[in-house]
């Protein structure tokens, strides 16, 4: 899922969060902390869970289920709370 990060680095932007669609297994390894790099960017994003959409919102539908992951930036002051 590298699409995430660059829409926060895109010149210009500012953008400080992102929800995405995504395979509700990817969605939380992420939010988890457990998906590969998660040592890299979890100080500088917050990743959490978000609403499950029905595999019937689909065509065709996907194998498992799907949800929202919303993506945070974390303020560069040393909160750990996203913005």
């Amino acid at each position: 899922m590298t699409c995430c990060p660059m829409v926060f680095r895109a010149r210009g932007t500012a953008a400080v969060g992102v929800d995405v669609v995504v395979p509700w297994h990817a969605a939380r390894r992420r939010s988890g902390g457990r998906a590969p790099g998660a040592g890299r960017w979890s100080a500088t994003f917050a990743a959490e869970l978000g609403p499950s959409i029905p595999r019937g919102a689909f065509t065709p539908p996907p194998p498992g289920g799907v949800t929202v992951l919303a993506l945070r930036r974390m303020p560069q002051n040393g909160r750990r709370r996203p913005v």
